[in-house]
């Protein structure tokens, strides 16, 4: 009877699933994968689904989350080369749809820790200098921490880790090395540990978004021969995002380093997509939707180990590709149809990219400055030009990049 049914199971295209899909065994492994790093008792997503009691209680809404691919928000299209992707595939989700469909059937207990990573190396260690408590905001909002390593010498970094303090209200990290006196001065003027900003830092620093985490960032290690710099006197800036319900909740998180010896290949973050590269200016009106592209010739060969598209709430979609110079074809390097500023994350390869000299990196992007665009807040829409305040729109792409000898 079993071969029967695996038989017409395949022969009409059916899923054969187990005959009890149920939580412990089959979907608190998914959840594992893909929810908890958010979705626990300690987590800033709304629903703790670490249990089998707590999941159950959220099973319709887990149900039109996962089947409208609302959770886990993985915004990028293509799939095939990227690291810590939290992007269900379509047996997953149908194994979650025929628990909730068929019972919800508890299974035998199992324990499984939602904070799976491996213990690894690390020997340089920059943590907050002291625990931050952040104050109620309407929206998510960035504070700065900067912090001074007083080295003698320059360090060569091939793997990184960011540990939030609290992982119920740390949204991202985005960090900064900076070799001047900058940011030690907006330190100053404000009273509070760090200083605030609504976009990036305040200015340029030796490296914008020299790495960059979102929960489910896992370790992202370098491919072996490359590193990057931290050149001597740095600073560090920890650009830490906070959940709008931070309300004095303690954070005192911490990056973790592995340095190792000067490679042969020194990894850069580098924008290469900005307006000055457009045919026409920045500039999106009232009720308006507009549409942006541009190109970047490369000088060099390089390659690519990460993509970081920035753009606000008026944002609608990224295409980011690389066209061939000598067959003229293109291949994606990031596709994200349903932009969500509240999501803005480093996409990090599993495999590094080559792209040879006279390669054309071709970027575009779309904007809704309209009533109907549900990511803006401040209504009636206003007048935007490019730039990082609440009342600017971004069109940039950063890159993590290694030149090559060709």
């Amino acid at each position: 009877m079993k071969i029967l049914t695996f038989v017409l199971c395949s022969f009409y295209g059916l899923q054969a699933y187990p005959q009890s899909t149920n939580f412990y065994g089959d979907i608190l492994p998914i959840l594992n994968k893909y929810c908890l790093n958010c979705h626990n008792t300690n987590g800033h997503g709304a629903m703790d689904l670490s249990t089998y009691n707590r999941a159950s209680s959220y099973a319709n809404m887990i149900y039109f989350a996962v089947n409208n691919r609302i959770m886990p928000p993985w915004k990028n299209e293509n799939n095939d080369n990227f690291l810590h992707q939290s992007r269900m595939n379509v047996e997953e989700i149908d194994l979650i749809k025929d628990w909730i469909d068929h019972g919800l059937k508890e299974g035998e207990f199992r324990d499984i820790a939602y904070n799976n990573a491996q213990p690894d190396s690390f020997d340089l260690v920059i943590p907050m200098k002291q625990v931050f408590f952040p104050h109620y905001q309407k929206d998510f909002y960035d504070q700065v921490f900067v912090i001074e390593l007083n080295n003698d010498s320059a360090y060569y970094v091939d793997k990184f880790r960011f540990i939030p303090g609290n992982s119920k209200i740390v949204r991202r990290c985005a960090v900064f090395i900076d070799t001047t006196s900058r940011s030690a001065e907006l330190d100053k003027k404000d009273p509070k540990y760090g200083y605030s900003n609504n976009f990036g830092i305040a200015f340029d620093a030796f490296e914008n978004y020299w790495f960059d985490w979102v929960p489910g960032t896992g370790v992202v290690s370098l491919p072996e021969g490359f590193y990057k710099l931290i050149p001597k006197n740095a600073k560090f800036l920890l650009k830490i995002t906070y959940t709008n319900y931070a309300n004095e909740l303690p954070d005192s998180s911490v990056l973790l380093l592995r340095t190792t010896k000067k490679n042969i290949h020194q990894v850069v973050s580098r924008k290469l997509i900005y307006p000055e590269l457009l045919n026409k200016p920045f500039e999106i009106k009232p009720n308006q939707e507009r549409y942006f592209k541009t190109s970047f010739l490369l000088e060099s060969t390089i390659s690519i180990s990460s993509i970081l598209p920035l753009s606000q709430a008026v944002c609608t979609s990224w295409s980011i590709k690389a066209r061939d110079p000598e067959t003229n074809e293109t291949t994606s390097l990031l596709e994200v149809k349903n932009w969500d500023p509240h999501w803005i994350r480093r996409y990090y390869y599993k495999n590094s990219i080559k792209l040879k000299k006279g390669t054309i990196i071709e970027a575009s992007a779309s904007y809704n400055n309209t009533e109907d665009n549900e990511n803006i807040i401040m209504k009636p829409t206003r007048h935007l030009l490019h730039g990082y305040g609440s009342r600017n729109e971004v069109f940039e792409v950063y890159f993590d990049i290694a030149e090559l000898v060709d």
